[in-house]
């Protein structure tokens, strides 16, 4: 019995030790102050006037989730370092947050909604056409 005992608070101990870090920036700025981007949680490129930056990361495996929306009279343009793709080569994310859209990616029953993107490293991204609300993740 207290073999068993012991093997619980073991297992419960590595259940509670969690290396997934939620971060949420107000805008661009605070996300540079904050080392996002030199530590390579957020991309160098977003744009200039990007806010409500949410970002979800995990330490161990290195995957994320990011997501933020931009100024519409900003004129930017996705980076070379991603290319258009067909919504059947996105895989989706490894990461799920209540502010991610359950249908990102979507299902091949679904009308696609999203145009899709796959970045440097193998990251991918998505938005609505005529959205100025972006999704990244590493999968």
């Amino acid at each position: 019995m207290i073999k068993y005992g012991i093997l619980f608070i073991l297992l419960l101990g590595l259940i509670a030790c969690s290396d997934v870090v939620d971060e949420v920036y107000k805008d661009l700025s605070e996300a540079k102050e904050a080392g996002a981007i030199q530590r390579g949680w957020i991309p160098a490129w977003l744009p200039a006037t990007s806010y409500k930056i949410k970002e979800t990361h995990d330490l161990d495996t290195n995957k994320s989730i990011l997501m933020w929306k931009f100024d519409k009279e900003e004129k930017w343009k996705v980076p070379t370092s991603c290319h258009q793709i067909r919504p059947l080569e996105v895989r989706g994310p490894a990461i799920n947050r209540s502010w991610w859209p359950p249908d990102l990616p979507e299902s091949q029953v679904q009308t696609y909604a999203y145009v899709y993107y796959e970045c440097e490293e193998g990251a991918f991204m998505a938005h609505k056409p005529d959205s100025y609300k972006m999704f990244f993740w590493q999968p």
